[in-house]
């Protein structure tokens, strides 16, 4: 354990487990979730022992000169769901157009952000110090690279994320989803969710609901549910060992 960490209750930690169920898996329901005080919006939420590793890990980045924020959050069904039927409208809805949206964005009901788990982040003190304040963040992989607005946070965040519980699940290699320097996740709870998809019962439960939420594209979609889950749910990152603690 890091002596910046502040350590976290395993009891709560224990509860937040077990109180982990499917609508929370899918993105049904957001009442696992709270607002995080110091993100810019008050549409971030995450769930509670989330928020509290994320606000001591923001107090170690800004002792170390950086502003961490949160530019997403949890994502409930209906907003992924939004996102999913504005870009396969505008494709020919084939199977090589569900790949590529697949590869940049979660199929609704698979979205890790829907844990309240997951938040993709930016470092706001390299925007302002950045010339010309009207940059604005695209959460775009330049932007964490050598150079951009956030790198230097990334760098950071590289040696201290792992000791508040958090890890990045999408580098890029060999799984479908496109590379996310932004995308952390929280371990400790994380992989409890993921490893629901494990259960034929939630990929059951999820295609039932698909089906009641008339989602666009659901014949493409049910043909492959099963494929889909284990390329771009279950083929992530490990977390470090660190991070897991």
């Amino acid at each position: 354990m890091g002596k910046e960490e502040k350590p976290l209750s395993q009891d709560r930690l224990k509860q937040a487990i077990a109180a982990i169920n499917a609508e929370q898996l899918i993105g049904a329901t957001s009442d696992h979730v709270v607002v995080v005080s110091t993100a810019d919006s008050e549409k971030v939420k995450l769930q509670p022992l989330v928020v509290e590793a994320y606000t001591n890990m923001r107090e170690a980045a800004l002792r170390a000169g950086f502003e961490l924020q949160i530019a997403s959050g949890f994502r409930d069904f209906q907003r992924q769901q939004a996102i999913w039927t504005k870009k396969l409208a505008a494709s020919n809805e084939s199977e090589r157009a569900l790949e590529k949206i697949l590869h940049w964005s979660a199929l609704p009901g698979t979205s890790r952000h829907h844990w309240g788990t997951e938040f993709d982040f930016f470092d706001a003190h390299g925007f302002s110090s950045q010339e010309g304040t009207e940059k604005k963040l695209q959460l775009v992989a330049n932007e964490y690279e050598p150079g951009g607005p956030c790198y230097k946070l990334y760098q950071w965040l590289q040696d201290h994320a792992g000791q508040f519980g958090f890890y990045w699940p999408y580098k890029g290699r060999g799984n479908g989803v496109a590379a996310e320097p932004w995308h952390l996740s929280y371990a400790p709870l994380a992989s409890h969710y993921q490893a629901l998809w494990q259960q034929p019962e939630s990929v059951i439960y999820l295609g039932e609901f698909l089906r009641a939420q008339n989602l666009l594209g659901l014949p493409l979609v049910a043909s492959r549910l099963q494929n889909i889950i284990q390329r771009y749910s279950l083929q992530v990152e490990t977390p470090p060992v660190e991070a897991t603690k």
